[in-house]
């Protein structure tokens, strides 16, 4: 069986939801994670230095779930988190 996954989200809406940011973003209108996060990090955090430094398996898992919890389900939509967690998969 194949399924579609959307890869979404982006880096730096995981690094809002790892770093427990989710409900200061949601309040915002108009920004997006890179400007909300710009403002957090000075780092290039879609450098892979950044990247190799801060994620490790269990922190990118952790955001991912959070993510997933928070987002708006199209109907049949997967997403990363069913790579991670394949009873999701329907």
């Amino acid at each position: 069986m194949m399924h579609e996954i959307y890869t979404t989200p982006e880096i730096e809406m995981l690094l809002i939801c790892s770093e427990g940011l989710l409900n200061n973003y949601k309040h915002l209108q108009n920004v997006k994670p890179s400007m909300f996060i710009s403002q957090r990090f000075k780092a290039n955090i879609k450098s892979r230095d950044f990247n190799d430094n801060y994620w490790t398996p269990d922190k990118i898992v952790a955001a991912v779930k959070i993510y997933e919890q928070s987002r708006r389900k199209n109907k049949g939509e997967q997403s990363i988190y069913s790579l991670i967690n394949p009873t999701a998969l329907k």
